[in-house]
């Protein structure tokens, strides 16, 4: 049965989500591009399937992979990040989940790696539309 617009998915949704971008974000920096970039694919088609609520946890792992040392799994969060902030507009704007998201943000826009630095810069303004007073 189809989900309406405005519904939350299923709980056991949630819990798959979080599994496959665990998996998908260490298949992201491998170095076989067809896996790599269908892993990426892979992220955002679940971010963009959980629009408008969102996945909370989905969040907290992207946020997480902010220091983590891989550059291409960075840019692939900051990235996914950005999809999640322009797709989730359902997701509670207080609490710890915006806390994590200014913290990653802060790590993003700090990082040595130009391109990570470029898309945090786009991720921020995706982070400023949804909450503005932040």
């Amino acid at each position: 049965q189809a989900l309406h617009p405005n519904a939350k998915p299923p709980a056991t949704w949630a819990a798959l989500a979080l599994s496959f971008v665990e998996v998908c974000l260490k298949q992201a920096c491998v170095t076989i591009k067809v896996i790599s970039e269908s892993a990426e694919q892979c992220i955002r088609t679940m971010i963009e399937s959980a629009a408008p609520a969102g996945l909370p946890k989905v969040l907290t792992r992207l946020c997480a992979a902010a220091s983590d040392k891989a550059v291409h799994l960075r840019l692939t969060a900051v990235e996914s990040l950005n999809v999640a902030l322009d797709c989730w507009s359902g997701l509670a704007r207080t609490g710890r989940r915006w806390a994590e998201v200014q913290e990653a943000l802060r790590h993003f826009l700090s990082d040595a790696d130009e391109p990570v630095r470029r898309a945090a810069r786009i991720c921020y303004w995706a982070f400023h539309a949804q909450a503005p007073e932040a």
